[in-house]
């Protein structure tokens, strides 16, 4: 591992200050009313008050029913109240505490790939990305989720390059809690499996020594989780969620585009007889998706696209505005809900929500860093697939691919917050093949000395 430097320094502390100074201006324009809530806060506030004050998810008879979303986040919570007390600001500092702690984490990874100055770079478009400054302020659990999933990936990146177990193990630990946190990376587990298979196929005792370092902690998170949600829930089951956001959420999609209306009118209807996700009116549910499906693929396609494309270009400063304006839910604003010219659809959704002038502001300026990270993005992964680094392009290629395709039963640039860190990766190595050119290859290539 590279020596840190003096410019990496100045480049940490530079960064954090301008995290920590946006972070106290978000801070400043946020209302009474809901403070730093959104449509799911109440239920991971409720779950943790429960077991802060009772030792457990389920203290009563009356709250027996499994919820449907993972308590990961709601533990995350719990914890911040008996270290710190209970309040919304205890959360909320914690929670940038966490934003830095990923910031160096980035930092550390993008180091470890592309040499100290491209992480300097990483580490400043970190302190200035929206995603990042906003949900560090915001009671939802895309930013705990972040802080494991990039740990996930610092493992599998160090495990493609050293070649050693131990670090699928750590791999395949933080991957499978980031499902305690939210299921987004349930499947990616089997692509996992699938490519340590393919990555180890030197002789059959290797491949099952990787595999076996990547199975089990994940199975043993698995099932104590399981075992967890029997003792308190009586059923021995990971998650509803899954099921949920498939079934109802993506089916009211479809079934707003074949009938119109809206989604969130469909999903009232379909959800109106659902009382328990194992009752025989969500089998019935089921039964309905697939009939649909067998009768309007096509549209199920185009519910997918447009989902897809949301997530890619998609602004953060949606989720700003709910933070900022206590008279904003979640899902309100969109870019499909309005009319006209393609300016017009964009200036109309950039407009929609917004409380206050400085708001259209930070949306321009959002669009503009998107624009740019984008070109460096396309940039960097150009550059690495010229040096032939392919076990990095396709790791960090399929991981970009599942939280952007596979898992777009909805659209919204939440989305893109799970992958946001490998552009901001890319981007910064991008950017400097971009302005340095090929002598800024030769320097990272000196550095690390190493090609994957």
């Amino acid at each position: 591992m590279l020596a840190l430097q003096k410019k990496d320094y100045v480049a940490l502390l530079v960064g954090v200050v301008i995290f920590l100074l946006c972070s106290v201006m978000i801070f400043m324009q946020v209302p009474l009313k809901n403070a730093f809530c959104d449509i799911d806060s109440s239920a991971y506030l409720h779950s943790a008050s429960l077991l802060y004050k009772y030792g457990t998810f389920s203290p009563a008879v009356d709250l027996q029913a499994m919820p449907l979303y993972a308590l990961g986040y709601s533990f995350f919570i719990a914890v911040v109240y008996w270290l710190f007390g209970q309040s919304m600001y205890t959360i909320i500092g914690t929670q940038i505490a966490l934003a830095l702690c990923i910031g160096v984490i980035l930092f550390c990874t993008t180091r470890m790939l592309f040499g100290n100055v491209v992480a300097r770079i990483a580490f400043l478009l970190f302190s200035c990305n929206l995603g990042f400054l906003v949900y560090a302020q915001c009671i939802l659990s895309e930013l705990l989720l972040i802080f494991l999933l990039l740990l996930f990936v610092n493992n599998s990146i160090h495990f493609l390059l050293e070649k050693k177990n131990r670090y699928l193990v750590g791999a395949g630990f933080f991957l499978a809690l980031s499902t305690l946190v939210k299921l987004v990376a349930l499947y990616f587990i089997v692509v996992m499996l699938v490519g340590v298979a393919l990555f180890c196929w030197i002789n059959r005792m290797s491949t099952i020594k990787a595999l076996l370092s990547f199975a089990l902690p994940v199975s043993l998170i698995f099932i104590g989780f399981s075992y967890h949600n029997y003792l308190v829930f009586g059923q021995f089951r990971y998650s509803y969620n899954d099921n949920y956001n498939l079934y109802v959420v993506f089916h009211a999609q479809v079934l707003s585009l074949r009938d119109g209306g809206t989604r969130e009118n469909q999903m009232r209807e379909l959800t109106k007889t659902l009382h328990d996700p194992s009752s025989a009116s969500y089998a019935e549910l089921r039964r309905s998706f697939w009939s649909l499906w067998a009768g309007e693929y096509g549209l199920f396609f185009k519910a997918w696209l447009i989902n897809v494309s949301k997530i890619f270009l998609g602004l953060f400063t949606t989720q700003l505005k709910t933070l900022v304006n206590e008279d904003l839910r979640g899902g309100e604003v969109s870019f499909f809900k309005h009319t006209g010219s393609w300016f017009d659809r964009v200036d109309g959704y950039i407009r929609q929500g917004a409380c206050a002038f400085w708001v259209v502001v930070v949306a321009w300026y959002e669009i503009i860093y998107s624009l740019l990270r984008y070109l460096f993005f396309l940039v960097g992964m150009i550059a690495l697939l010229k040096e032939r680094r392919w076990f990095i392009v396709s790791f960090l290629g399929l991981y970009i691919s599942y939280f952007s395709c596979a898992i777009a039963f909805d659209g919204t640039a939440r989305y893109r917050f799970f992958f946001e860190f490998v552009l901001l990766m890319l981007a910064a190595y991008g950017a400097y093949i971009f302005f340095i050119g090929r002598r800024g290859k030769k320097v990272i290539k000196k550095e690390k000395g190493l090609v994957v």
